[in-house]
């Protein structure tokens, strides 16, 4: 293990970079990056080095569809705009992370801790005046339904000039949750 936290502590931001340049798809630092992302799961001493591959591995555009990342320690990072669609990252921790932008679709996230993390708001929807607990999305993307604390349904019109809430569709008996 310590020719391991060598290589890990050797691993710079500099050489992040170049290989990024690169584009690399070479499965030799394709395998060296999973791995480093696998020991964040062992020992807290790899966070840095798993966090800097995960992110690296991402940005590569590797094809990790329906790829496993279970139980992974992501700590200080930012993902901003990075491609998580079918990812298991069930049972991990996320701390002091940036992931805005990032697509989640189809991802699982079951048991996952967060810890600061950051979003920065691209649009904000006004018409709840309480928590929301549910969204779902049509399937063109354009309709969404949200429901809510004060148990209200909405439904929202989106991604165009006239972004906003449509109505409110029902007040229901108990609040929504899904």
């Amino acid at each position: 293990m310590t020719l391991i936290k060598k290589i890990i502590k050797k691993t710079s931001l500099k050489y992040v970079e170049k290989i990024q340049k690169k584009k690399s798809k070479d499965d030799q630092i394709v395998q060296l990056l999973k791995f480093l992302i696998q020991l964040t799961t062992v020992d807290e001493t790899f966070i840095k080095g798993g966090s800097n591959g995960l992110n690296l591995l991402v940005g590569l555009k590797y094809d990790l569809t329906n790829h496993c990342f279970q139980n992974i320690q992501i700590k200080n990072s930012c993902l901003i705009g990075r491609n998580f669609a079918s990812f298991d990252l069930s049972g991990s921790k996320f701390e002091n992370v940036d992931i805005s932008e990032v697509n989640l679709n189809g991802t699982l996230l079951l048991n996952c801790k967060w810890k600061n993390i950051k979003i920065h708001e691209l649009h904000q929807l006004q018409g709840h005046t309480d928590c929301v607990f549910s969204v779902c999305f049509s399937p063109d993307r354009t309709k969404m339904a949200s429901g809510g604390g004060k148990k209200n349904i909405r439904r929202w019109r989106l991604f165009n000039t006239s972004m906003g809430c449509q109505d409110r569709i029902i007040k229901h008996q108990n609040r929504w949750s899904s």
